[in-house]
């Protein structure tokens, strides 16, 4: 990938591939129901397939879980939870990034988001799923049993880029236990749980706050507050015929420093079409 492609972002989607993987021919019909409903790709055993035309047939579940994965589709697994822990455990990345998973029971009873709670959608998927099959989603993260819109969540909701993982966590947890968490932001973005402030609002009454905003910002400030980043910048790119990609970006780099915008906030490079 050239410098180029990597800052033709687009806004962060709901709609990522779905597969659904089985061991079991019990766990086959499931999952092939599922994705008659939901739409996406049943990945079965082999000898499970039955002949299904829209089925892709793996042989190793070690080798064809970890490629989905990867990919960065949402994995919705029919199968018990150990063996998905297993096979995916070396494949772990970073919770803003590593897709959905979910786990589903044969019986359809119980529907588990192990990844991707939040940032990826499982825990609103799997309560999808649950309601469709007339099961429980077992959602165990705090903010979801205590009603609360996670700061991740609200990221999600909200299509914004988390600038700080870390300095995510520290809001989360204030939040979690019960501090008050503002949101300061141009516009009132509506999540409920957080009272809105316009910039420079006073937030002395807070423990903490998100902070949206396309300009660069350390985080700090005199409360912890976690940075989400809206994509909502074109770059206009004008130039001579062969000019290098790596010119053009040192050339983005640099107005977006002029200016203290993140260069996160760019979605899209856009050019006369003969300059393609």
């Amino acid at each position: 990938m050239n410098e180029i492609q990597e800052l033709n972002i687009s806004r962060l989607e709901d709609n990522r591939q779905i597969s659904y993987f089985s061991l079991t021919a019990g766990g086959t019909l499931l999952a092939l129901k599922l994705r008659d409903r939901f739409g996406g790709t049943a990945h079965l055993p082999r000898c499970h397939g039955m002949g299904c035309q829209r089925c892709d047939p793996f042989d190793s579940i070690d080798e064809a879980l970890p490629e989905r994965f990867r990919a960065g589709e949402t994995l919705v697994c029919v199968m018990a939870a150990g063996i998905a822990f297993r096979v995916l455990a070396p494949h772990l990345v970073a919770k803003q990034s590593d897709p959905a998973v979910i786990i589903v029971d044969e019986g359809g009873r119980y529907v588990v988001p192990l990844l991707g709670g939040h940032a990826a959608g499982a825990n609103r998927f799997a309560r999808e799923i649950a309601d469709f099959l007339g099961g429980d989603a077992v959602i165990t993260t705090s903010s979801d049993v205590q009603g609360l819109t996670a700061p991740d969540e609200a990221a999600r909701q909200l299509g914004l880029v988390v600038s700080d993982p870390v300095a995510l966590r520290r809001v989360t947890a204030l939040l979690v236990d019960g501090k008050p968490v503002c949101i300061e932001s141009r516009e009132d973005p509506r999540i409920d749980g957080y009272d809105w402030l316009p910039p420079g609002g006073d937030n002395s009454g807070y423990a903490g706050r998100l902070l949206i905003t396309h300009e660069k910002k350390d985080g700090g400030g005199a409360i912890p507050t976690a940075c989400l980043i809206p994509r909502v910048v074109v770059v206009g790119i004008g130039c001579r015929r062969g000019t290098p990609a790596a010119e053009i970006s040192q050339a983005i780099e640099t107005v977006c420093e002029k200016h203290g915008m993140d260069r996160r906030a760019i979605v899209r490079v856009a050019s006369i079409d003969i300059k393609q």
